[in-house]
């Protein structure tokens, strides 16, 4: 990526249509250019751990459990982070985003979560998610000290 570029995260969430009765949590990694963010799905996408479980339609991958996404409270927000090892022996991360987010933001993605029991990682442009470039349906996050 390069240098100096604005990288936020987007807690939220995602719907499919105007008729989906339960969107989707989401985190997204947000860049300010689209090719930084295409380029960020290569790679995450390149090190992710999970399977297409359908032969045809979007390219959906489930079950990936080498990214992992952290949400810390902080007394200022929530710290969200979005890490990944090329190799899980190694010691640093071969992708590595934070940004904080709000307690509000945070409690409302933790309520979906609890209802749909998965959440979608992907990168965005802006506020434009880019869920043709990286679309990996998540289970688990950690959580240390944040709101309720």
């Amino acid at each position: 990526m390069k240098s100096g570029s604005q990288t936020r995260i987007i807690v939220g969430s995602l719907q499919a249509g105007p008729e989906d009765p339960l969107p989707s949590p989401v985190v997204a990694v947000s860049y300010e250019s689209p090719q930084e963010a295409i380029a960020a799905a290569k790679l995450l996408f390149s090190i992710q751990s999970g399977s297409k479980p359908f032969a045809s339609g979007p390219p959906i991958y489930m079950g990936d459990t080498r990214i992992r996404v952290r949400f810390i409270g902080r007394p200022f927000g929530v710290l969200c982070t979005v890490e990944a090892k090329a190799d899980p022996r190694h010691l640093t991360w071969a992708f590595y985003a934070a940004d904080i987010v709000s307690n509000e933001q945070f409690v409302a993605f933790r309520k979906l979560l609890d209802l749909t029991r998965s959440y979608v990682l992907t990168v965005a442009h802006g506020e434009r998610v880019l869920t043709d470039d990286l679309y990996l349906v998540k289970y688990a996050i950690e959580e240390r000290r944040v709101p309720s």
